[in-house]
């Protein structure tokens, strides 16, 4: 059984925790572009390892995440 303190270690993903950046060093599937049908459409929200971010897709088509 863990420690309640090897547990917190490993459950957090916030950024700036241990497991945080390790998880960010891979690639993290969030949603389908197909989520994001339209070029210019509405962004849509996304929460990921404790992050608030924004997926689009630009004027080009092209999907993004800030």
């Amino acid at each position: 059984m863990l420690s309640r303190e090897d547990n917190e270690l490993l459950c957090r993903v916030g950024p700036g925790t241990p497991m945080g950046n390790l998880l960010r060093r891979f690639w993290t599937p969030a949603m389908l572009s197909d989520e994001l049908p339209t070029p210019d459409g509405d962004p849509v929200r996304v929460r990921l390892l404790g992050e608030d971010l924004i997926a689009f897709r630009d004027s080009e088509g092209k999907v993004g995440l800030v």
